[in-house]
């Protein structure tokens, strides 16, 4: 009975002290992530709806603290299960220019008459030449071949364009006698004049084609004296010239035709335009009619014009 107590009394003791190890054994501690990348080892216990409550490892009976659950990324637990508490919000992107974000219309390249501002062209003509002799009617115009070369200077706005041309222009003109009106029966003259239109073009946008309506006067002086071939009765042949002093008093006119625009880019344009020079005097110095000359031309011509300044409208 004395050995049955003592081997009693051993085993109490032996499970006293086994059952104080175990308690002192220290237990895994859950650990606590932050939204700030930092964690916390702690003994959690116990979770409400905005915190979350805990004890330090090293103190499982201390005081509790507390932490934001708004501030806590997850929980890992001490056995190892993962409970996500916050997640995280999306990085904010950084304000850039807001028209950035905006789609813009491919705006197209200015051409040449979307463009204000100064041109400068060439200009070669080629028509016909007629001489009109206003005070009797015993002449009759014979149209010959007339051409004109020169350059232009001028300035546009929207669809408005003034322009001064300077172009030296060779003229040939035929007079047709009635027969048994007098001993000649037919001339033949040729004479080269500086003419100098101004004109003023306004113009339109037709489908692809750019097209225009001309008006303007001009003034033209002789250059040299020019030569007449007249023929007579006989058929005898005699060359004259046309006048025997000639001045350089001007002869003035008018001016109007069409325009066509082949070629348009940003700084310059090819342009094709028919024209009416309507002589408005009569060139007195002229031998083959005692009362003067009218002198008249119709031409179709050919440009390059070429922006010198200007932005787009």
């Amino acid at each position: 009975m004395r050995n049955l107590s003592l081997l009693l009394a051993s085993f109490l003791v032996v499970l006293g002290t086994c059952s104080n190890g175990y308690a002192q054994t220290p237990k895994k501690p859950d650990v606590i992530q932050k939204l700030d990348n930092t964690s916390l080892e702690v003994v959690i216990d116990e979770i409400n709806k905005t915190d979350i409550l805990y004890r330090k490892p090293n103190d499982p009976k201390g005081p509790l603290y507390g932490i934001p659950k708004k501030d806590v990324r997850r929980i890992v637990w001490s056995n190892g299960e993962v409970e996500e508490i916050t997640v995280p919000p999306a990085p904010a992107q950084k304000p850039g220019n807001p028209t950035a974000l905006l789609v813009k219309r491919p705006v197209p390249p200015p051409v040449f008459w979307n463009r204000k501002g100064l041109f400068l062209g060439l200009r070669l003509g080629a028509g016909a030449g007629l001489v009109a002799t206003p005070t009797t009617d015993a002449l009759a115009n014979d149209p010959k071949l007339a051409y004109q070369a020169g350059a232009t200077l001028g300035y546009r706005i929207k669809a408005l364009s003034v322009q001064i041309d300077a172009l030296y222009t060779n003229l040939t003109y035929g007079l047709i006698v009635p027969q048994g009106t007098q001993e000649i029966t037919a001339a033949e003259g040729q004479q080269q004049n500086l003419m100098v239109p101004l004109t003023f073009t306004l113009s339109t946008r037709l489908s692809k084609v750019r097209v225009g309506v001309t008006l303007g006067g001009y003034a033209a002086v002789q250059v040299g004296q020019g030569s007449t071939r007249i023929t007579s009765a006989e058929n005898a042949e005699k060359q004259v010239r046309n006048c025997a002093e000639c001045t350089d008093a001007p002869t003035y006119g008018v001016v109007g035709g069409l325009s066509a625009t082949l070629v348009e880019k940003r700084g310059y344009v090819i342009v094709m335009d028919a024209r009416w020079y309507q002589s408005l005097e009569n060139n007195e110095q002229y031998r083959i009619a005692e009362s003067g000359v009218k002198m008249h031309q119709g031409m179709l011509g050919l440009g390059v014009l070429f922006n010198l300044s200007g932005k787009s409208k």
